[in-house]
């Protein structure tokens, strides 16, 4: 359950540590490859879809196994 939470809490700064290296990967493609500079800018866009419903799905695991175990659920800061 501790897990579950930490994960909720801090997938955003996993999820923008992962952003900045595919601008940083994308910003040196440019040089080289131009195309995939331009594949990686929609990448991005699906990553940041991808991580509001991997947000949505981590706080219905939470709130559905605090239910399951009668346990209290904890606050989710927006």
């Amino acid at each position: 359950m501790r897990l579950l939470y930490f994960l909720e809490r801090y997938i955003g700064v996993f999820l923008m540590g992962v952003l900045i290296l595919q601008g940083v990967v994308a910003l040196l493609l440019m040089f080289i490859f131009p195309p995939a500079s331009i594949i990686l800018v929609f990448v991005g866009v699906l990553t940041l879809g991808f991580s509001i419903v991997l947000k949505a799905l981590l706080r219905g695991t939470i709130r559905f196994l605090c239910k399951l175990l009668e346990q209290e659920p904890p606050t989710f800061d927006e």
